[in-house]
């Protein structure tokens, strides 16, 4: 938080918050840990330490509570520790009320510490480029597969770029994130100067990812980001055992699409990156709208016949690896 305590005028106080989403108190999200998600593990490389760059003088956090509901969603780490969870829930449902102590315990070190310890020091930020529109993210039921997809376009980032005086950033680690209906995610990066396509972060076995720790990908070769660059996240889910619609939502029962990059030089001002069709806000079917952090809105589309672009090095394993999975429908292509 940059503006505390006026950004939190309530701070300390519980308040009820319907639908998807936290409310806006801070600039940036640094971490999400669900209970009933798979922890987060922050990555090694050779020596090297990442650290998300925080130009901020207080650190918020936020606990959510929900009364569970249903057992038939519940995912241990192991089967025993399903069977103990759901039988958790089920004493608390025969409750009137609960009382609960949760927090947040964080270890920081000094830069001078870190480098007593032989860490090399990187700075990165953290862009999450996500569906985060409930219009964006609904799957009927008894649907095989149904693909959805959230852009961020190069506007985003020409924008971001020039506000830190530099004309190229990268990529140097990713992670994808979903619920129980997906069965594949995967993250595309176009460049509309050369006319590639590459893919980052495929997962097409996401069923068998399920409970398991979620952790940055370190690449092996960092994947540059220009001002002709923007970057889409695809979910493709099957939803043939439901009953009810699958909607946006943060319990494992709805349904995230999300793709983490870690970037350096940072981003500051990009910590999250997503779009909204334009049909929604008055304009054409084939015009959208970008959020790049928490700058006003902006429109954008995105040239025809993408999907048919090569990849940098010309290779097709991903494309034979997605299959079914891939290409996902036209989005904002005008």
């Amino acid at each position: 938080c940059n503006h505390f305590p006026e950004q939190s005028p309530g701070i300390g106080k519980s308040f009820r918050h319907e639908g998807f989403g936290l409310p806006g108190v801070c600039e940036d999200i640094i971490l999400t840990q669900g209970t009933e998600s798979p922890a987060k593990v922050f990555p090694e490389a050779d020596g090297v330490q990442y650290g998300l760059l925080l130009d901020a003088e207080f650190v918020l956090a936020q606990i959510h509570f929900k009364f569970p509901v249903n057992e038939a969603f519940v995912m241990g780490d192991t089967e025993e520790d399903t069977r103990a969870k759901k039988n958790e829930i089920s004493k608390l449902q025969g409750m009137e009320s609960v009382t609960d102590s949760s927090g947040l315990r964080l270890r920081m070190i000094s830069e001078d510490e870190a480098r007593l310890l032989n860490f090399q020091l990187k700075y990165v930020s953290l862009t999450l480029i996500s569906p985060l529109d409930g219009n964006m993210l609904r799957v009927p039921p008894g649907t095989p597969s149904q693909k959805v997809t959230s852009v961020c376009p190069r506007e985003c980032f020409a924008d971001s770029l020039d506000r830190i005086g530099e004309t190229e950033v990268y990529i140097v680690a990713v992670m994808n994130h979903a619920h129980l209906s997906a069965t594949a995610v995967y993250g595309q990066i176009f460049n509309l100067k050369k006319k590639t396509m590459d893919f980052t972060a495929v997962d097409t076995h996401w069923t068998e990812r399920l409970g398991a720790n979620e952790t940055m990908k370190i690449l092996e070769k960092p994947i540059p980001i220009t001002s002709d660059t923007f970057i889409s996240v695809t979910c493709d889910y099957n939803t043939s055992d439901r009953t009810t619609d699958t909607f946006l939502g943060t319990s494992l029962q709805d349904e995230m699409c999300q793709l983490y990059l870690y970037i350096t030089p940072p981003l500051p001002e990009l910590s999250i990156c997503w779009h909204a069709d334009g049909g929604a806000f008055g304009l054409a079917e084939n015009e959208c709208i970008a959020r790049c952090g928490k700058r006003p809105s902006l429109k954008f589309n995105i040239p025809r016949g993408t999907s048919n672009w090569l990849s940098n090095t010309g290779s097709f394993e991903e494309r034979d690896e997605l299959s079914k999975h891939w290409p996902h429908p036209p989005v904002c292509e005008s």
